[in-house]
């Protein structure tokens, strides 16, 4: 073009721009002429040469106006700029002034200010000098905290010649403006000179809030800083500079010769912050102790230590943020202000979260973090000037903190040891109370209950300890603080110290009193649960301290305050004028100062109230049955007080009383008045039964329970009562039921109520069911029934809720009469089993269910067969819990460690959450054990085999011999074993014991795993303790014939042959056995195997030491063997032989230490069993006490020898090493130093044009595990092959190895490798996991995934293993899911090399390429369909959507809810979706039959579409599994919607009555238009599409009376429907993410979309009901699809077939035209497929659900 430029006229050019320009001024009316204009403008404009100059164009002015008043795009980008350039110099420079002002225009939209800047970036900068600016401009737009991007533009427009004026704004805004850091630093780089800023405070301040920004989106920013901050130290014009800083008196920025390694410390520190790899920050960590003391010793600020601890604190590593807070309690030198105020900014919030005060691995040996918080708060308080404002201010921030529940527990403890070490200092006053009050109020409602309780004990002894005692008086918060606390729990230890400092006068307890009475709360069941926060509990607290404050035998003041409450409640019946609600306020207020114990303590009633108690009761028991009628939920349990002080005969004459006012009132009074006082009746009489059974049981069976009138009532309380909600009636008549009423047609009345009540009500009913199943004329038919719809009532509960958990117990207690009843027994069984898979992630429901069922059959000392299997799966029940779940578990146990908090856990019988499943096992065993003498033979056998049995299941399955320790399949043999164990102290009959023996040798010769392996060779040593003979030949086999068996199998046996000796009890008998054994050990001290060896060598250290101390020597073969003792400590036999000794399997003793500590406890602990497998021997004692239970093992340990012994396992390793767990290596310990960039990394080469032709990917593979050159070379090789993004070594010095450059082909050039060492490795994944990565470990166990379909997330770590060995169970620990290569041959492993390239292949397949082709299809055959509706049938679709949600629909994922009443909605749907561009990523949620529909149904497989079966158990699963497999890698600017019919079936007014039931049934609004929606598939839908749907679209749909039917047979026909479509965009963030509230979420969305379709029905339109309406223009698409397909297929197809019927026989053309006629048919049948009346019967049929 520049060639042609010089043959260009000049003059036609100008005048061809001219004429375009004016004649897009002219086309304003018409933009789609205006906008080709400008198309064809910009194409003239893009194609001139940049040096071509042409005059100015006058128009080139007004159009350059009109297109910004107009907001232009960024496509009109060259036409301005092209304007801006023909203009005359000062029409541009007045241009360039308004583009200024509209790029400093907040209210501009985003865009137009975009294409504004880039259109004064390609503008001379020069033109600035001629151009008249007013600077305040700029300077206003930096004060009201301008977008940094566009100041910065401007800015740049001016930098290079104003620099003065932009230094002089700078200066100015600098100190003032404290909150736009980003923008100042990117103008302070723009002016390249800083000189002028560095003697200015300000921009240090700057510096400082940059540098320790660590919040989101900051990173800029932090870079920012840092360059800045490096330009100034490497500048040698900057050699000194000193500031001083005002607040702390020190230097605030201090640069010269004796800081220079200060901050070349400080900068190599903060890199590496930034970079955030662990173990290259561990080594420098050791920097901040001498940058603090240098700190110190020059008086420099410690903000630039403060910095870098914040940047450490946000690394992901746990030991790393641990270290940091107590490197920073420990280190920092008190008082001063300085850190007090980094403190409680920082510190204080870093301190909040759950890990800093759980154990974990630590960076060095360290104190606990609490008593490092403890040091620094014993420091800081007791050098403070005022720590009473100290301890406020402290208080406060923790208040405004959201706290983890361990963090503020230990924190409240820490405070609380300060508190113990300074009591009486008088530090809190009534504002530290009221923070309290509020952190007890909004902190810990959500705590686990031993958190809770430890939290509410801390703050208790705060407060009683440094309390100022003289604001007790006038306080207004401190009452109410001590009625927080429950009185016999907190209060009791320190009345006697509250009672000696408390002041108050009886005025203030008389007000506290009338307020009560003329309060109108209403409060019939008052919460007395520990942690209440109940209001009218508070109230009953603050009156009984204070009575409880009185002088106990000051009766005058006890009367004053008395006589006015008791007089109301023994005169209410004699002034009936007095205020109803004043007495029932005196009766509460009675009520409750009895339930707080106050006159229990006082002996009140005894010594005063004995001469009027009688008229009291009687006095109340009247008033509260006169008034019970009017208001019955205000008064039906009111009576309680009276019935505990009432004497037997005003009690029973009130019952009888009440009784003859019932019947009258149902014989002779009209209504349901009798309802309220047989509710009033039945409440009474359960509460004498459950609190005065002996004084009233007696009179109950023999009077009142079998009068005649109550059996009559009973069924009559379902009636409904205006004043008496339903669910209370329910409850009084199940009251009743449980107190043995009896009558007619119960249990179907039971049936029916358990559907009507809600959980409030089901404990009740349930304790009716109780009673019944006990009564002896029911039959078996009904007790399954009620049983069984007691369980389907039950399982509907969800257990978040809290009254789950009484309804489960009543349940419990209801069946536990009947676990022992055989015709009930299956029924049970699965219903025991359901719940163990319930427990699996719900704690505790077990626990509940054995403490009402093991009672009942150690009482019958019997137990059903069926339910064995139910105690087998106790036996081995636990399942591996999530992190946060073992977090709280690990809290728990840190506070049980404190002396005091386990006393109140005992007192308050509060059990640890984390004991919960542990439980169950501890209670099984031990019934077991007891129960076993019990049982008969048959019952016994099914026991052992089925715990057998579930030993061999995970056993026998194909899996590595070094399986991951504490995975669930190692918990689960282990604890197999573990009861089997047990059992041998149990089991007498031989044949059990050989059944024993035989498995357990069988199975040793597979197991390899430490732990198991010792627990086998427990149990035989037992056994051969059982039958000599046998078991001696067996051991003398397998040591005879090693070379025949696996070496963890001999191992095993020389185990067990060093421990015989101490089984035989006769000397001759043991000189026999060491002869003999030596013969059979002598040649394994030789064997090629060096475990066999080692093993073989420590048996006969051990046995020459037994005959040692036995004195055997001249009696055996003691001499020919001694020198084995005597071995050289530096040979490698004698250092391992010493390991193994170490080790406690060497010290262990199976007679001595047989113990349920031993099995269950310390061998686990020793062995390395992850703690929460423990079981404590106080645990089997405790219920053992309980439950009276007696078994033949003792629980304690004891010999004290192996809890002394140090943690470690011998593991048997391929490579003949041994691996010795629980042991440090401490080779290669040392730390390498690195300078200035401390980064082992070998960077690609620096190529920037190659490289950046590079597509890298996110996938990095750690290879650190293994040690093969070749294979190093080999992986090297194939990621830079396929583009990986990092290859992790364990040492960079492999690079210069030649085995390894022969295979890389100088791949590691171009390939970023990175060293992390093995030791290091776990730390890296961590960092890696936090940083968003997926760990992928290609491994072979029981989950592994195949490979070919298993979807790689974009940012994937592909963890490798090595060859031998595999990957180790630590690390497999941290991986989020495994693959396996799937294998047909014999050999079961590949080459590690071949495996990972096998991997990074299958990560790199472009799986995005089908999706697009599938696209690229759908949208060829779907535009075939919306042809023959748009273009064929002239149908048409209008919209009613806001403009807004229009424009989203194109450019997110979304969800279509559609109503699905018509034949063709589905096809209306498509006719928009075309006219969009978004009908490729069309997708159904359908019925799986519409897979067979040929071509269509095809497609939609194709496409993706999810197909379910219609049953939700499978359905469920097809769900996640195919949304996930769509959301895997879906290509970029491609999107998908999912059209779903939540109602699951077409609209037929059959199923809508019917669904209409079922809404009736559940208490849903009755919809006139739509079938009743299945929330299910729409909730899990929504669950599963992991924040990548953005919003749900819901349609309704209507088809006008004006155009023809809505069926596909019109659309063929040419018949023109005519289809109004009302949209509603609904962001997900909007609906709720829970499954209940999702599914009433999709309930009320269908209330309103019939409410939307009526207005249909009604106007005929959605013309006016609240949305505009809009109507997309369709395009040609499917017109030139449809013409191409014809083109293509149809011509030659008729010419064909032309030619085919001109040249065939009649008998061949006869034949074509009954083809055509089945054809038509069939098309016919499938058409019938899409009508309304033929669709299938789902629906149809009531399924309760």
């Amino acid at each position: 073009m520049e060639l042609l430029a010089s043959f260009l006229n000049l003059n036609d050019l100008s005048n061809h721009i001219t004429t375009s320009m004016s004649n897009i001024l002219t086309y304003q009316n018409e933009p789609s002429r205006q906008e080709k204009e400008i198309e064809e403008l910009s194409q003239v404009l893009d194609a001139l040469p940049i040096n071509i100059h042409i005059d100015s164009i006058s128009i080139s002015s007004q159009l350059f106006d009109y297109l910004l008043q107009n907001s232009p795009s960024m496509h009109h980008y060259r036409l301005l700029s092209a304007c801006l350039n023909f203009m005359k110099i000062e029409d541009r420079l007045h241009r360039i002034k308004n583009i200024l002002l509209i790029i400093l225009d907040h209210e501009q939209t985003l865009e137009f200010r975009e294409l504004l800047c880039k259109l004064l970036n390609s503008t001379e900068h020069s033109i600035s000098l001629s151009l008249n600016y007013d600077w305040t401009q700029l300077e206003t737009a930096m004060y009201s905290q301008h977008d940094p991007k566009f100041l910065t533009y401007v800015w740049r427009f001016f930098s290079k010649h104003h620099q003065t004026k932009l230094e002089d704004i700078l200066v100015r805004t600098l100190p003032i403006i404290k909150n736009n850091d980003e923008l100042f630093l990117l103008l302070l780089i723009d002016l390249r000179s800083i000189k002028l800023f560095i003697t200015m405070p300000s921009f240090w301040y700057l510096l400082q809030r940059s540098l320790g920004d660590c919040t989101l989106n900051t990173d800029r920013t932090r870079k920012c800083a840092l360059y800045l901050f490096q330009q100034i130290l490497i500048n040698d014009e900057y050699k000194h500079i000193e500031i001083k800083e005002e607040k702390f008196n020190r230097s605030l920025i201090l640069i010269d010769e004796t800081t220079k390694q200060f901050w070349a410390d400080f900068i190599v520190l903060y890199e590496m912050l930034e970079d955030g790899v662990v173990h290259l920050i561990k080594p420098l960590l050791t920097k901040f102790d001498r940058l603090l003391s240098f700190s110190h010793e020059h008086e420099l600020s410690l903000t630039w230590l403060f910095i870098l601890l914040q940047r450490l604190f946000a690394n992901s590593s746990s030991p790393l943020a641990r270290w940091t807070i107590r490197w920073f309690f420990n280190a920092m030198k008190l008082p001063d202000s300085h850190v007090e105020d980094f403190f409680l900014e920082y510190v204080v919030d870093w301190s909040s979260n759950n890990f800093v005060f759980l154990k974990g691995e630590e960076i060095s040996d360290s104190q606990p973090m609490e008593q490092c918080l403890e040091s620094y708060l014993e420091r800081w308080l007791n050098n403070s000037e005022n720590p009473n404002a100290c301890l406020l201010t402290l208080l406060s921030r923790i208040q405004t903190i959201k706290w983890s529940q361990l963090s503020l527990v230990r924190v409240l403890y820490s405070l609380r040891t300060f508190a113990l070490t300074h009591q009486n200092q008088s530090l809190l006053n009534d504002d530290h109370i009221k923070i309290f009050s509020s952190i007890i109020l909004t902190q810990f409602h959500t705590y686990a209950p031993v958190l809770r309780l430890s939290a509410y004990a801390s703050i208790f002894d705060i407060a009683i300890n440094l309390l100022d005692w003289s604001i007790s008086s006038v306080s207004s918060n401190l009452l109410r603080f001590f009625a927080f606390f429950d009185r016999s729990t907190f209060l009791s230890k320190h009345f006697q110290t509250i009672s000696t400092y408390f002041a108050f006068n009886i005025r203030q307890l008389q007000t506290l009193i009338e307020e009560f009475l003329v309060s109108e709360d209403f409060n019939s069941s008052l919460d007395t649960r520990l942690f209440s926060l109940d209001n009218t509990l508070m109230e009953y607290r603050q009156i009984a301290f204070l009575l409880d404050l009185i002088d106990i035998h000051n009766t005058d003041i006890l009367k004053t305050i008395f006589n006015p409450l008791i007089e109301n409640i023994r005169t209410a019946y004699q002034r009936p004028y007095m205020s109803i609600n004043n007495v029932r306020r005196s009766i509460e207020l009675f009520s409750g100062s009895i339930q707080e114990h106050y006159f229990h303590s006082s002996n009140f009633i005894k010594d005063w109230l004995s001469s009027s108690i009688r008229l009291i009761v009687r006095e109340g028991l009247n008033f509260i049955k006169i008034h019970c009628i009017k208001q019955p939920m205000a008064f039906v349990k009111l009576p309680t007080v009276f019935l505990m002080i009432g004497s037997h005969d005003d009690i029973s004459r009130f019952l009888q009383e009440l009784i003859t006012q019932i019947e009258t009132c149902a014989q002779q009074q009209p209504g349901n008045n009798w309802q309220s006082l047989l509710i009033l009746f039945a409440h009474s009489t359960n509460w004498l039964l459950t609190h005065r059974l002996a004084d009233f049981n007696n009179e109950w069976n023999t009077k009142l329970r079998i009068l005649p009138s109550l059996s009559k009532l009973l069924p009559l309380l379902d009636q409904p009562n205006v004043s008496i909600p339903q669910a209370d009636m329910l409850v009084a008549k199940h009251l009743l039921i449980a107190n043995n009423i009896s009558s007619t047609d119960l249990c179907n009345n039971i049936i029916d109520d358990l559907f009507k009540a809600s959980a409030k009500e089901l404990p009740q009913l349930f304790r009716a069911i109780g009673v019944l199943l006990q009564q002896a004329q029911i039959t078996n038919e009904t007790k399954c029934k009620l049983i069984e719809n007691a369980m389907t009532a039950l399982n509907e509960l969800d257990h978040r809720m809290p009254v789950y958990w009484p309804c489960l117990t009543a349940f419990s207690q209801a069946i536990s009469s009947s676990v022992t009843d055989i015709n009930v027994s299956t029924l049970l069984t699965q219903w025991f089993t359901q719940m163990l898979k319930t427990c699996g992630h719900v704690s505790g429901i077990m626990n509940v269910i054995l403490e009402s069922i093991v009672p009942i059959w150690l009482h019958e000392h019997r137990i059903q067969s069926s339910h064995l299997p139910v105690l087998i799966e106790c036996v081995i029940f636990g399942q591996i819990y999530q992190k946060d779940k073992k977090q709280q578990w690990q809290a728990e146990q840190l506070v049980e460690q404190d002396e005091s908090t386990r006393l109140l856990i005992t007192n308050t019988n509060i059990i640890p959450e984390y004991r919960y499943d542990r439980n169950i096992r501890v209670l099984i065993q031990l019934f077991i054990l007891h129960i076993w003498p019990s049982l008969h033979n048959a019952q016994q056998n099914d026991i052992l085999s089925q715990v057998i049995e579930k030993h061999r299941q995970v056993a026998s399955k194909e899996r590595r011999p070094r399986f991951c320790t504490n995975s669930l399949e190692h918990r689960i043999m282990l604890r197999s074993l573990q009861c089997i164990l047990c059992l041998t102290s149990a089991i007498k009959n031989s044949s059990l014991l050989k059944t024993i023996y035989d498995y357990i040798v069988d199975a040793l010769t597979r197991e390899n795993e430490p732990s198991l392996r010792l627990l086998s060779e427990w149990i035989i040593i037992r056994l051969i303790s059982e039958d000599r003979t046998a078991g001696l030949n067996d051991l003398y086999q397998y040591l005879q014939h090693a070379h025949q068996h696996k070496t963890g199998t001999v191992c095993a046996w020389i185990s067990i042959a060093s421990h015989i000796p101490s089984l035989l009890s006769d000397q001759a008998e043991q000189i026999d056995y060491l002869n003999k054994v030596f013969k059979y050990l002598s040649p394994l001290l030789i064997h090629s195997n060096f475990h066999i060896r080692t093993f073989a060598c420590s048996t006969m250290i051990k046995l020459l030491e037994y005959i040692e101390r036995h004195n055997l020597q001249n009696e055996t073969s003691y001499d020919a063997y001694q020198f084995f003792k005597l071995n050289d400590e530096k040979s490698e036999l004698a250092r391992y032989t010493t390991k193994l000794q170490s080790l406690f399997i060497y010290q262990f003793d199976p007679i001595r230490d047989f113990s349920l500590e031993t099995i269950f406890y310390i061998l686990p602990k020793l062995s390395l069993i992850a703690d929460d497998e423990y079981l404590w021997s106080k645990w089997f004692i405790e219920i053992g006490q309980q439950l009276h239970l007696t078994f033949p093992i003792s629980v304690h340990n004891v010999s004290t020898i192996l809890q002394s012994c140090p943690m470690g396992i011998w593991r048997l390793t391929a490579s003949g090493k041994s691996e010795i767990g629980g042991t440090q290596d401490e080779e290669g310990s040392s730390t390498i130093q690195y300078k200035a960039n401390p980064y082992p990394v070998i960077e690609a080469l620096d190529d920037t044009e190659l490289r950046g032709s590079i597509k890298r990917t996110e996938l990095i593979v750690v290879a650190s595990l293994i040690d093969k050159q070749t294979n190093l070379g080999g992986l090297s090789r194939t990621g830079e092959v396929f583009g990986i993004k990092e290859l992790i070594i364990g040492s960079i010095r492999i690079l210069e190895d030649q085995q390894f450059l022969n295979l890389s082909m100088t791949s590691h050039k171009w390939l970023r490798i990175k060293q992390v060492q093995e030791r290091e490795l776990k730390d890296y994944l961590i960092d890696m996991q936090a940083q968003g990565y997926t760990i992928i470990a290609l491994e072979q166990t029981i989950n592994s995934q195949n490979l070919y379909e298993f979807e790689f997330p974009e940012k994937t770590l592909l963890l490798l293993g090595n060859e031998r060995e595999g990957i180790r169970a630590d690390l497999l620990s941290l991986v989020d899911a495994t693959v396996e290569i799937p294998q047909a041959g014999v050999i079961r492993s590949l080459n590690v090399h071949v495996s990972g390239a096998l991997c990074i292949s299958e990560y790199t397949r472009n799986k995005e390429l089908y999706r697009k082709i599938n696209c690229f299809l759908a949208l060829g055959i779907w535009s075939q369909f919306t042809f023959y509706a748009q273009w064929w049938s002239q149908s048409n679709c209008v919209l009613y959507i806001n403009p807004e949600d229009l424009e989203k629909v194109r450019h997110e994922h979304a969800i279509v809810i559609m109503n699905h009443k018509y034949d063709i909605d589905w096809l209306a749907g498509w006719i928009i979706c075309q006219r969009l561009g978004i009908i490729q990523g069309s997708k159904i949620v359908g019925k799986q039959s519409l897979k067979l529909v040929p071509i269509v149904g095809w497609c939609w497989i194709f496409t993706e579409s999810i197909f379910l079966r219609r049953v939700w158990e499978s359905d469920r699963e097809t769900l996640v599994h195919d949304l996930s497999k769509v959301l895997a890698n879906y290509p970029k600017d491609y999107y998908f919607n999912f059209l779903l019919f939540c109602e699951g079936t077409r609209f037929t007014e059959k199923k809508r009555l019917m669904s209409m039931k079922i809404a009736k049934e559940k208490g849903l609004p009755e919809l006139k238009h739509h079938i009743l929606p299945r929330t299910k598939g729409f909730t899990l839908l929504l669950q599963g599409a992991e924040n990548r749907i953005a919003a749900v679209y819901d349609l309704t749909i209507g088809f006008k009376n004006t155009g023809a039917e809505p069926t596909l047979l019109s659309i063929l026909k040419g018949r023109s429907c005519q289809a109004e479509i009302f949209v509603k965009r609904i962001p997900v963030s909007k609906i709720p993410q829970d499954t209940e509230g999702c599914n009433n979420w999709v309930h009320e969305l269908y209330q309103e979309k019939d409410k939307i379709y009526d207005y249909f029905v009604n106007h005929g339109t959605f013309e006016g009901n609240g949305l505009p309406r809009i109507e997309v223009p369709r395009n040609y698409y499917d017109l030139l699809n449809e013409l191409a397909w014809i083109l293509i297929i149809g011509v030659p197809s008729l010419i064909y077939l032309f030619k085919f019927l001109w040249t065939s026989s009649l008998l061949v053309r006869l034949m074509f035209v009954i083809l055509i006629g089945v054809a038509t048919i069939g098309v016919r049948a499938m058409i019938a497929v899409t009508v309304t009346e033929r669709g299938s019967k789902y629906g149809e049929i009531h399924k309760d659900k």
